[in-house]
């Protein structure tokens, strides 16, 4: 909040009514809530209010709100702008000479630069000066000074400096470049400093070395070149012994038939005395000398065997000193510690990304006896069930997408791996050729692709399910719709003014997943009255289980998980709670340590069965089953849009228990009862901006959100929070795999085609 004085803040009305209610935001017209109330009785009769802009900046106009009563305090004013906060600094910018009505607001031109305004009222009867007003709003823009500009370069006072020279950043060039740049407007990264330690500003020297294996000559940026990882790979070997790491394979002359000839395409290697194991090298086409990747069986006694092929492709494939990333797995094991060590190499944990269906890692790979380093990268999908596989592709579409966003990283081909070799790695590799098929071709081969893999590898896509499942890829494949944020609202009105719109949406409906033998606790006779609405119900993989013993209850509630973006089981999507489950809800919030809930019904529901919470009153305790529960607080959000209650909880049986506090965050009034949206797009942003910020302070538990039947406004609320994660961590979008995403445990989630136009 900017700081705002006025006269004589010490007595009568300008005590009672601050300067700071003025620039707190809120129009409110009743002086009572939110209005400054300047009054003196000097032998001038000049009431004034000032605000500090906390930095200078270019004025156009100043809206001022006036209060609900006494128009006539607002007779005549003037305006003043300037750098210093003494009033005979200031120089006059607006005047307003006529009525502003009660409630009302008025514009008033005041074209200036600086950093403090004051408003002046003037009146020469003998009464005391009033004036009033609820909230003053500044029209006009940070105002960039050009004075540091280097003199060969061009400047305006919005945009700022043209250019900047060494050490200095855009926009006025006043400051330092960050740790990690350098150099004219600070657009240079720095090389790779030692110990992340930052460089010069100005000629990116790094004054503590370099990391290892990076020369200082240039900066900390060219990787010292290492001599080959096999002193025999020139040569072809024929004789495997246990005194080095031997690779030797040959290439077909025609594709086999024979389950003999599949060793053609069989990578030996050895390690030590009597440990062998197989990698089979795949090729993409056989009319190419192109070989993509390298496809392993884990088991506990060949992990060294994949270091060490991970560590050859990578020195085979390192030309000129350069530091490639090639060696990528996907996996469906879990890598376990940060550090590790396999024979001769040392595996450190560099950096790990989490999303919701797999994870990004990075680790040093270093020889020890060689004293040789690499750096490799380890995709690792998470979403691939126990059993079959998933229920829609996207999940595994992504997570390639994210595999070859690296490509121009990659040197080597990629090491393809889960239990068997087979299975899933034959699905994923299979889904990786024909994707590039289609792009080539505009038509893929299924079985011909498969086919070829088979006589490389034998049972590659090992199921009929698999098989099925790549034709399901590669139909999802051509539902991709991603868009960059910055093209976002020229595509949105192209697809309103079409029907293409519908059509997208006709389409993501006939994606429904179809499920067979679910089992459905919400149907057993003691749940059934559990239900509000019998068609909208969980099933067993989905549903959040109650822990929390209470002689009234069961494990049950009608809520499922739903996936972030970057998050497992991010949100919770329930029901408002009924009479009888309420105690149900507070289960639920302290057994999946959830401290945020979303409430997207009407304060002032009238249907019985849609049943209070939480009490309404401060310092009131309500005990609902084994919790007591408090209101600590209820404030609204600075746009008076969101309401927000803090509420604190507590097993009324254990003695010592401070409590646990969360939050409720509930639309004022923004999304009337009969309509399946809200007023305007805004308010979600607003809401989902003030969970965002509790969310930050208080860990990552998931976001309960509920409305009555935990569907038609849980899913729009829910779909929205999943595209705004996804647009800040990737500055893109992606609307139709959103809202099938979320229905993957909830398929009624977003079921008008309005819901999924907002």
């Amino acid at each position: 909040m900017k700081k705002a004085s006025q006269i004589d803040e010490t007595a009568g009305y300008s005590r009672s009514y601050p300067a700071s209610r003025a620039v707190d935001g809120n129009t409110n017209p009743v002086i009572s809530k939110s209005c400054a109330h300047p009054y003196t009785r000097n032998e001038d009769k000049t009431a004034w209010w000032k605000v500090d802009l906390n930095d200078t900046y270019r004025l156009y106009s100043v809206v001022i709100y006036n209060r609900d009563c006494c128009a006539q305090r607002l007779d005549g004013f003037t305006l003043s702008v300037g750098n210093r906060p003494q009033s005979d600094q200031l120089v006059r910018c607006g005047t307003h000479t006529g009525r502003v009505a009660i409630s009302a607001s008025v514009t008033t031109s005041c074209k200036a630069v600086g950093r403090y305004l004051e408003f002046r009222r003037t009146i020469t009867s003998s009464e005391p000066n009033f004036a009033n007003f609820c909230e003053v709003v500044v029209i006009g823009h940070l105002y960039i000074n050009c004075s540091l500009c280097p003199s060969s370069s061009g400047c305006n006072d919005v945009t700022g400096c043209d250019a900047c020279g060494p050490g200095k950043q855009q926009p006025d060039c006043k400051k330092q470049c960050d740790d990690k740049t350098y150099g004219v407007n600070c657009e240079t990264p720095c090389g790779h400093c030692r110990n992340s330690s930052p460089c010069d500003v100005v000629n990116g020297r790094c004054s503590n070395g370099c990391e290892d294996w990076y020369s200082l000559d240039d900066n900390c940026n060219t990787f010292i070149p290492i001599p080959d990882f096999e002193t025999s790979a020139k040569t072809k070997v024929d004789v495997i012994n246990s005194s080095a790491v031997v690779v030797s394979w040959s290439k077909a002359t025609n594709i086999p038939s024979a389950v003999e000839d599949h060793y053609y395409y069989v990578v030996w290697l050895q390690v030590d005395e009597g440990t062998r194991v197989n990698v089979t090298q795949i090729q993409h086409d056989v009319h190419s000398n192109r070989f993509e990747s390298y496809i392993t069986g884990l088991v506990y006694n060949t992990h060294y065997s994949v270091w060490v092929e991970a560590f050859r492709q990578q020195d085979k494939n390192h030309e000129g000193g350069t530091h490639t990333d090639d060696a990528i797995f996907k996996t469906d094991c879990i890598e376990k510690g940060k550090t590790s060590t396999w024979g001769s190499f040392k595996i450190e944990s560099i950096s790990e990304q989490k999303f919701a269906d797999y994870v990004i890692r990075e680790f040093s790979l270093k020889n020890e006896a060689l004293k040789k380093m690499r750096r490799m990268r380890q995709f690792h999908f998470t979403g691939w069930p126990d059993l079959g596989t998933p229920e829609f592709a996207y999940p595994l579409l992504a997570f390639h997408r994210k595999v070859h966003s690296f490509d121009s990283e990659r040197r080597g081909p990629l090491v393809v791996h889960c239990s068997a070799g087979v299975g899933r790695t034959g699905t994923f590799i299979a889904i990786d050729i024909l994707t590039e098929q289609a792009k080539a071709e505009g038509k893929v081969d299924v079985f011909h692709c498969v086919s070829l893999l088979r006589t490389q590898r034998m049972n590659m896509v090992q199921t009929l399910e698999q098989y099925i499942f790549v034709y399901q890829a590669l139909l999802e494949l051509n539902e991709v719709a991603i868009i960059a944020c910055s093209e976002l609202k020229q595509t949105f009105d192209e697809l309103c003014k079409s029907s293409k719109l519908a059509e997208q949406f006709e389409r993501l409906n006939a994606l429904k997943p179809v499920r067979k033998n679910v089992k459905c606790a919400a149907l057993e006779p003691k749940n059934v009255s559990k239900n509000r609405v019998i068609k909208i119900i969980p099933d067993d993989r989905h549903r959040p289980h109650l822990s929390t013993p209470w002689t009234e209850g069961n494990d049950y509630i009608n809520a499922v998980f739903v996936h972030g973006y970057k998050e497992r089981n991010a949100y919770i999507i329930t029901q408002s709670p009924m009479t009888a489950t309420v105690v149900d809800l507070w289960r639920l919030l302290n057994d999946h340590e959830s401290r945020t809930v979303v409430m997207l019904d009407h304060s002032d529901v009238t249907d019985d069965e849609c049943a209070s919470y939480c009490p309404s009153q401060t310092d009131v305790k309500c005990k609902y089953g084994p919790f007591e529960v408090e209101l600590v607080d209820t404030v609204s959000t600075k746009n008076a849009k969101v309401t927000v209650r803090e509420l604190k909880f507590s097993k009324s049986n254990r003695s010592g228990d401070s409590g646990t506090v969360i939050k409720q965050f509930q639309l004022n009034n923004s999304w009337s009862r009969d309509s399946p949206l809200p007023s305007n797009a805004t308010v979600l942003v607003d809401l989902l901006d003030a969970v965002e910020k509790w969310q930050q302070q208080n860990g990552n538990g998931p976001i309960v959100i509920h409305c009555t039947d935990g569907a038609s406004r849980s899913g729009l609320v829910c779909a929205a929070s999943y595209l705004l994660e996804h647009m800040k961590v990737e500055q893109e979008v992606d609307v139709f795999h959103a809202v099938q995403h979320i229905r993957t445990t909830r398929p009624q989630l977003i079921t008008h085609l309005v819901s999924g136009r907002h």
